[in-house]
């Protein structure tokens, strides 16, 4: 019998994206086309979700995570990006959201013209 030996990595771990920009572009789009109003953290744990459910993440071998982060380079790729969206005035900013209504005091997105 083969057996193989997993590896437990506790804490948090930042791996990277595997990502092109334009699925993590699309991935974006998917999201902020569901969803009327959101935080940074929120788009950020949504495509954390849907990268880990489609294997997108660089992950090693045999090896299992108890905390997954993105790395400093894919949450620059998505404010980039998001940036993009505001620039073509489709989003805005919402600096004065409560923030007992959203988690980490995360900026808080709005679509525009729906």
């Amino acid at each position: 019998m083969n057996y193989v030996q997993t590896t437990y990595i506790y804490g948090p771990s930042k791996l990277s994206l595997r990502y092109t920009d334009d699925l993590l572009k699309q991935l974006i789009d998917k999201y902020v086309a569901s969803n009327n109003e959101f935080t940074f953290t929120q788009v950020c744990n949504f495509i954390l979700s849907t990268a880990d459910q489609e294997e997108m993440l660089d992950k090693r071998p045999n090896t299992s995570y108890s905390q997954i982060l993105l790395t400093h380079s894919d949450t620059t790729r998505i404010c980039k990006m998001l940036w993009e969206l505001i620039w073509s005035q489709k989003l805005i900013v919402l600096f004065n959201t409560p923030q007992d209504i959203y988690h980490n005091s995360s900026e808080t997105f709005f679509i525009v013209n729906r």
